[in-house]
């Protein structure tokens, strides 16, 4: 949980984000020990953005990743980072495409 108080951001400072997250697909497994969740968004580029190959940074707390494909394929560990506050690939296709986490 957050308890930091949330900076404000301008009007003038927005700046669109590199990816639009089109739709989502989850599939939940609750157990009486642990939670498992597939999550299968649809990305794209956001055309709007002037930041060219961005990497797809994404939130989450308390996560323990067991996959991430992109478009099926299954990344090495060394094509992302997890931190305790993000989830963080540096190089997507710039096409759309599907993540699975």
């Amino acid at each position: 949980m957050k308890t930091e108080t949330p900076q404000a951001i301008q009007l003038q400072d927005y700046r669109p984000v590199p990816y639009i997250i089109e739709s989502v697909e989850l599939d939940i497994s609750l157990e009486p020990e642990e939670t498992l969740v597939r999550s299968r968004p649809s990305i794209r580029p956001n055309p709007l953005s002037d930041e060219n190959n961005a990497p797809l940074i994404l939130d989450g707390e308390s996560i323990s990743l067991q996959r991430v494909a992109i478009n099926g394929v299954v990344l090495p560990g060394s094509q992302f980072s997890a931190t305790d506050h993000n989830l963080i690939i540096p190089a997507v296709p710039q096409q759309p495409f599907s993540l699975e986490i």
